[in-house]
């Protein structure tokens, strides 16, 4: 293990909850810094209870993975947030009336995985789409869509999901494979300066 991965992990121990959650609403983002203020919908699932730690008492969750009783609104530096895209946020919570506010200073991103997040994902991403071609792969693939869209050729993709037009199944993949290109290398060079953390 070199220092780098030490001091990460000593870091991050220090940290109160870490919670994966979808990206739902953008309230604020400055480009220049990369901090948001975002509205995000905590995942509750039985293969991530290992690292779902919600350990304020004030987190309630129900059976649909809504947050049950207040908002979750998450502040901190994330590069080029995408609405429908799943984070593993890393800090301390804050209890407020009307929200619960997760002040993160490491964080994770990941491709979502559920269907409605899957949607609005490609549609977010994919300029012009629009969200009855982006049912249609969703339908088409469900939640291997994103796999998919990564690794099928463009013909492929057209023989199973007909009513999609080549020119927005060539800009999908493009913007999925820039997106997780350009995401890395920027989430490289922060994390030696502040903490951010790569997926694997």
């Amino acid at each position: 293990m070199n220092e780098l991965n030490k001091i990460q992990e000593n870091a991050e121990s220090n940290f109160q909850t870490a919670i994966r959650c979808t990206l739902k609403k953008l309230c604020f983002y400055d480009e220049v810094s990369s901090y948001i203020i975002g509205e995000f919908i905590p995942i509750v699932s039985n293969v991530n209870k290992n690292i779902l730690k919600p350990v304020d008492p004030v987190i309630k969750f129900d059976f649909n993975n809504v947050l049950q009783e207040k908002q979750l609104i998450g502040k901190g530096n994330m590069y080029n947030p995408v609405i429908g895209r799943e984070y593993l946020l890393k800090g301390n919570i804050e209890d407020q009336k009307l929200q619960t506010v997760m002040k993160f200073q490491y964080y994770e991103s990941f491709l979502p995985t559920n269907l409605t997040s899957i949607r609005k994902y490609i549609d977010e991403i994919g300029k012009g789409i629009g969200p009855a071609r982006a049912g249609i792969l969703v339908e088409t693939y469900k939640e291997e869509t994103l796999f998919k869209l990564k690794n099928l050729t463009v013909d492929e993709i057209k023989n199973d999901c007909p009513g999609v037009p080549k020119i927005f199944i060539i800009s999908l993949q493009d913007k999925i494979r820039e997106q997780e290109e350009s995401e890395e290398t920027v989430l490289q060079l922060k994390s030696l300066f502040e903490g951010s953390r790569i997926p694997k």
